[in-house]
C-alpha cells in the first residue's frame, strides 16, 4: 500500500510540475498559451467585460476537465501595452457551473477538494519554503465552525513575485429575507507579479 501511494504522489507532484508554471516573470504569455495547447485545455469566452486601471487587457480564459471536484478555469492576466504577464489565477469553484441556492455537496465532494488544497499546498512549499498561513478568519466559519474549512497560504518567493492560494468548503446554508448565504466549495490560487511599489517594500 505504501509502494502505491508513493506511486502516485510522484505521479501527481510530476502532472504539477507540468500544470502550474510560477515563474510568471520569465514565462511568456505565448508559452503558457503553449502550456494550455498542450494540455488538451478548452479556450473560453469571458462572460463579462474585464474592466482595468492599470491598462491590463481582457484576460484569456482556459477551461481544464476534472474528475470529482469541479473543472479547473485559468485566467491569464497581461499588459494591453506589451503582454508582459500581470497574474495567473487558477480557480475551481462549483459556482462557476451551478447557479442554484442551497447547492450541497457530500462529504467526500467536500473531501476531495481540501485534499486537492492540501496537496497544491505541500508541492509549492517544497519548490518556495513554507507559508504563511491563517485559518477560519472568515464570518462563514463562525457560524459554522465544525463543517467548514476556510485557509489562505502566501508565499513570496523574491521582492517580485507573489503566489496565493486560498479554499472555503462549507455547506452551510441561511436566507434571512433579502440576504442568501449560500455553501461555497472553491479554490483559489494566484500567481502574481507584483507592483513597482510592493517590490520596493520587499527588496532587499
Amino acid at each position: 500500500m505504501k509502494k502505491i501511494f508513493f506511486a502516485i504522489l510522484c505521479i501527481s507532484t510530476s502532472a504539477f510540475g507540468q500544470e502550474f508554471n510560477f515563474d510568471i516573470h520569465n514565462i511568456t504569455l505565448p508559452e503558457y498559451l503553449k502550456i494550455e495547447e498542450n494540455l488538451g485545455s478548452e479556450r473560453i469566452l469571458p462572460s463579462s467585460n474585464h474592466v482595468s486601471f492599470s491598462g491590463e487587457a481582457q484576460p484569456i480564459m482556459f477551461l481544464r476537465k476534472e474528475k470529482v471536484i469541479p473543472d479547473l478555469t485559468v485566467y491569464y492576466y497581461f499588459k494591453k501595452v506589451d503582454s508582459t504577464m500581470s497574474y495567473i489565477l487558477y480557480e475551481w469553484d462549483v459556482s462557476n457551473f451551478e447557479k442554484d441556492d442551497n447547492n450541497q455537496k457530500s462529504e467526500n465532494f467536500q473531501k476531495a477538494i481540501i485534499a486537492k488544497y492540501i496537496e497544491l499546498k505541500e508541492y509549492i512549499s517544497k519548490e518556495f519554503g513554507q507559508p504563511v498561513v491563517k485559518s477560519n478568519y472568515s464570518n462563514l466559519s463562525r457560524l459554522d465552525s465544525i463543517n467548514t474549512f476556510i485557509e489562505n497560504s502566501n508565499w513570496k518567493p523574491n521582492y517580485i513575485t507573489e503566489i496565493e492560494m486560498h479554499a472555503t468548503v462549507s455547506n452551510y446554508y441561511e436566507k434571512k429575507g433579502a440576504i442568501t448565504i449560500n455553501p461555497v466549495h472553491r479554490i483559489r490560487l494566484y500567481i502574481r507579479s507584483l507592483t513597482k511599489e510592493k517590490q520596493n517594500q520587499l527588496r532587499p
